[in-house]
């Protein structure tokens, strides 16, 4: 006889084969397929977004994650995307994973590759969480799971997930990954958070390098997902946190003493990532800084008439995070400076008859290329007006155009 948590875990690996198939490769360690549909053509413009749902398994923060309800809500606001990039869409012991394909399916979305389940004889109780979606054909899919991770985290599967997605002839290589989360029971265990991250930024700029390398100079790499390194300034909510840590562990006054701040690890990230002068990476967010950094993307506020702010949701978050306002989550841009230098060498000056043709010809295909649009970077909120929850997530999504497709 089988016991009750068997019963549940076959009933959902049930549930999840009836929305879609695995599909076993020891090349590619990633599930994915394509569903039946057409592949969208034509289009000029397409919209991506990024966007942690707050799917845990079992867990939840309050009297209810409301994972269902937010689950449904969510094929009202993918309408008017293209591509769709989650985190914290975890398996085990939960229908979430194949739920979400099946939203996303009733909602056009006919390509995806998530994140692979455990073997029996690995470490994990659940995959990393993440799902990648798309309109556009996904020509190849892989994942790479973090080799370092401490926590609660260290029970998830946590890596990078990546989709080749073909944008009518042109190539968008998507990486979509949700680090080490911060952990404050002891300063000592902050801090090996924060040295977690910064290896597992290496591991995932390696990896970076390694799917890119045969890349065109067209094609395009975005980075995106929580990062759990916020890039906005500690506001009197988190300084406060952290003076009530160091009540009960001395270790962090260095923090409150030296004038510590997340930017510091912001820009430390951002280095990582360039693999040494590889990348240049682009954070588009920094198009919508103020004074305090970054919009905030996790723990959001409303602004009262009165010019006072509240939080934008009290159901999910936890009574510790609110209104702390962090700025988690990214929408990278990574260049290949050796792939730049490559192109331009290519189109040096040559004694040929018909070098000013082709070059000619090559200049005025040249003026509308495939681009990513960086001044359309949004933050997308999903304030959810009369529902339990202020909004759809306990992060905010992250959204920019593709254009000249």
């Amino acid at each position: 006889m089988k016991s009750r948590g068997e019963e549940v875990q076959q009933h959902n690996i049930d549930e999840e084969e009836s929305v879609h198939k695995e599909v076993i490769d020891h090349e590619q360690r990633v599930t994915g397929q394509d569903l039946e549909g057409e592949t969208k053509k034509g289009a000029k413009t397409a919209k991506i977004l990024s966007q942690n749902m707050f799917l845990r398994p079992v867990v939840r923060t309050n009297e209810s994650d409301y994972k269902y309800e937010r689950l449904q809500d969510l094929l009202h606001v993918i309408q008017n995307f293209d591509i769709l990039c989650f985190q914290e869409v975890f398996s085990g012991f939960n229908s979430h994973k194949p739920q979400l394909l099946t939203v996303g399916k009733k909602a056009g979305f006919n390509y995806y590759c998530h994140s692979s389940k455990p073997g029996y004889f690995e470490k994990y109780l659940t995959d990393g969480g993440l799902v990648n979606l798309s309109r556009y054909p996904i020509v190849e899919s892989d994942e790479e799971v973090y080799k370092k991770a401490i926590g609660d985290c260290s029970i998830a599967k946590k890596g990078v997930l990546f989709s080749k997605i073909d944008m009518n002839g042109n190539y968008l290589y998507l990486f979509n990954t949700h680090l080490q989360a911060n952990y404050h029971s002891s300063y000592d265990l902050y801090r090996k958070c924060i040295n977690t991250k910064m290896y597992q930024l290496k591991q995932l700029a390696e990896y970076i390098d390694s799917k890119t390398r045969d890349m065109k100079p067209d094609d395009k790499v975005m980075l995106v997902g929580d990062f759990n390194i916020s890039s906005r300034k500690f506001n009197s909510h988190i300084i406060n946190q952290f003076k009530g840590y160091a009540e009960q562990d001395p270790g962090y006054n260095t923090f409150l003493e030296e004038g510590f701040d997340c930017l510091m690890e912001a820009e430390i990230m951002k280095k990582i990532l360039s693999a040494d002068g590889l990348f240049n990476v682009k954070d588009l967010k920094d198009k919508l800084k103020d004074e305090e950094g970054a919009p905030a993307t996790f723990a959001g506020t409303v602004e009262l008439e009165d010019g006072s702010k509240v939080p934008v949701d009290t159901a999910l978050m936890s009574q510790m995070d609110l209104m702390t306002e962090q700025s988690l989550d990214y929408i990278f841009i990574l260049e290949r400076n050796d792939i730049k230098k490559r192109n331009q060498e290519d189109f040096k000056d040559v004694e040929h008859p018909l070098s000013k043709t082709i070059k000619k010809q090559w200049f005025i295909s040249k003026q509308t290329p495939f681009s990513i649009k960086e001044d359309t970077i949004c933050v997308e909120k999903f304030i959810m007006e009369g529902k339990m929850y202020g909004s759809l997530s306990d992060h905010f999504g992250l959204s920019v155009n593709i254009t000249n497709i």
